[in-house]
């Protein structure tokens, strides 16, 4: 399991108890992404020295606090970390009332022993949290760090003399290997935010941040993204939606109350047609009118000369392939052509019957075959209106 070790910077409002015990609030770690070394994290598939990435959460944070809850202080960090047979020899104080806040977490830091109170006196006011800790990899995707740190176990809480990512960084990680004599060569640098000289592990942190910021300046420049709803997504894939959107919008614009009332309408005539012409299709509950359509038109396509009518109202397009559009208008057109093919034979059968009529028909002095011409067509007029016929077997006259 991974070790590690948070610093920060020790908080200037101190105070001291009647034995001389110094007592602190502090902030002593907090979650963000923290630079380690790879041979901290046992990575053996990089340079030991290499900066790798790693993001605690602020809830492993949370998760962490009560794990640190009087835990001992000591003086730089101890090689194998503090437990009972060790505590008498490292332990310089202890740390109370720890409670993770927001992206904190925070603690009242006792100092007990005379010697580690006069350091930090002198200016060594830095803490450094000892802790182990699960190392998961990160999500595929996740930019700015490659790994995530979970099951966070507080040991220690080391004073030591600098944090490793500088004095800038709110909570960083100190080289557990560097020793408290060793003094690591500065290098100034001129950048807001940034103080006037770090170490050459910070110079480095520094110069691979705004390396990884240029970089994602470049790529947001190049392919820029678009937030549409949760989905972040380029320049095409928002105009897919944004086109597919409108196309939605004009659709909703035109099914109206009242156009869907005329589509209703124009459906049921469309079945009414259906079942007068192919008495054998049933029509469901919910039809699908397309469905109707298709059938009622293959079943009418046995007549030939109705074949050719379909073939000219669909102009050659196939009864499958054909739009609902057509499909409906070749039911209602055949349907019309039906009924007045229908209507002519009917009427030539009542002309005929009423010619029958008339001569089978005496008259009050004489058989009908008798009559004259003008005699026999007032006859014929007069059953006619008796038979209630309407206009257009008038206009056949």
């Amino acid at each position: 399991m991974p070790q590690g070790n948070d610093a920060i910077k020790l908080n200037a409002k101190r105070s001291y108890t009647p034995e001389g015990y110094l007592v602190a609030p502090a902030i002593i770690a907090r979650s963000g992404i923290l630079p380690y070394y790879a041979r901290e994290l046992d990575l053996k598939d990089r340079a030991p020295n290499s900066i790798v990435q790693v993001y605690r959460s602020p809830n492993e944070l949370a998760k962490a606090a009560p794990t640190f809850e009087h835990k001992p202080i000591t003086m730089d960090h101890p090689p194998e970390g503090v437990d009972a047979s060790t505590w008498r020899e490292l332990a310089v104080g202890d740390v109370h009332d720890v409670l993770a806040n927001s992206d904190k977490m925070l603690a009242t830091v006792i100092v007990r022993d005379k010697a580690a109170i006069e350091e930090i006196n002198k200016g060594r006011r830095q803490l450094s949290n000892g802790y182990t800790f699960e190392l998961h990899p990160a999500a595929a995707g996740t930019q700015g760090y490659e790994f995530e740190q979970v099951d966070i176990q507080g040991n220690h809480i080391a004073i030591v003399d600098r944090a490793r990512c500088g004095p800038s960084c709110v909570v960083g990680d100190r080289d557990p290997i560097t020793s408290r004599e060793e003094h690591k060569p500065m290098i100034k640098v001129a950048m807001d935010g940034y103080p006037g000289e770090v170490d050459e592990v910070t110079a480095g942190i520094i110069i691979q941040k705004l390396q990884h910021e240029k970089a994602a300046t470049e790529e947001r420049a190049a392919h820029p993204k678009f937030r549409i709803g949760d989905k972040l997504c380029d320049e095409a894939e928002a105009n897919a939606i944004v086109n597919q959107l409108n196309v939605e919008l004009a659709r909703a614009k035109e099914n109206t109350p009242e156009k869907f009332k005329q589509q209703y309408a124009a459906e049921q005539k469309v079945y009414a047609c259906v079942k007068d012409m192919c008495p054998g299709i049933e029509i469901p509950e919910n039809p699908d009118v397309n469905a109707v359509c298709t059938t009622a038109l293959h079943q009418l396509e046995a007549n030939a000369a109705t074949k050719s009518q379909i073939a000219a109202i669909l102009d050659g397009v196939a009864i499958d392939k054909a739009s609902t559009l057509d499909l409906q208008r070749a039911v209602r057109t055949i349907h019309a052509a039906t009924a007045s093919d229908r209507d002519t034979s009917n009427q030539h059968r009542r002309n005929v019957q009423l010619g029958r009529t008339i001569l089978a028909t005496d008259s009050t002095t004489r058989d009908a075959r008798t009559l004259d011409g003008r005699d026999a067509w007032v006859h014929r007029i007069t059953h006619i209106m008796d038979e209630k016929t309407d206009d257009r077997s008038l206009e056949q006259l």
